[in-house]
C-alpha cells in the first residue's frame, strides 16, 4: 500500500541525490583546474606527466573520473 509519505519521499531524495550530484561535480572540476595549474615537479612526484594532467584538467565536469556515488 502507497500512503502520502512514501509518494513524497522519492522526490525529496531525488532532489536530494541531484543536489549532492551537483556539488560532487563542482568538486571533480575545482580538483581538475588544480591538476593544471601544478608544477612538473608536483606532477613527477603523484607520478602523472604534464600532457596526462592536462588531458585530465581538459574534461569537462559532466564525464566523472568513475561513476558518482
Amino acid at each position: 500500500m502507497r500512503t502520502v509519505a512514501n509518494q513524497i519521499t522519492p522526490t525529496k531524495t531525488s532532489f536530494g541525490g541531484f543536489n549532492l550530484n551537483i556539488r560532487k561535480r563542482m568538486e571533480i572540476r575545482r580538483q581538475r583546474i588544480r591538476l593544471g595549474e601544478l608544477s612538473d615537479h608536483m606532477l613527477r612526484d603523484i607520478g602523472i606527466t604534464r600532457d596526462q594532467a592536462m588531458r585530465e584538467a581538459d574534461r569537462p565536469f559532466w564525464d566523472p573520473p568513475h561513476p558518482l556515488r
